[in-house]
């Protein structure tokens, strides 16, 4: 997988959609298992991606840099 900013701005574009699936859907979430439970965790978890990524394409940055 190629990180570039295109990839770190889709990762975090489907990352708001996910935040905001999951807070529509809170209303009805007073049970463990629900959908919003679900959506919170597929966020929580596009979160890391994310923040992988960032870490993955500042290393990148630097190692070009110092070429």
């Amino acid at each position: 997988m190629v990180v570039n900013r295109w990839t770190l701005i889709s990762v975090a574009g489907v990352d708001v959609v996910l935040f905001v699936i999951a807070n529509a859907t809170s209303k009805s979430s007073g049970h463990p298992g629900t959908v919003s439970n679900a959506f919170w965790y597929i966020f929580l978890a596009g979160v890391v991606l994310l923040i992988l990524l960032v870490v993955a394409a500042l290393i990148r940055w630097q190692r070009a840099k110092a070429r």
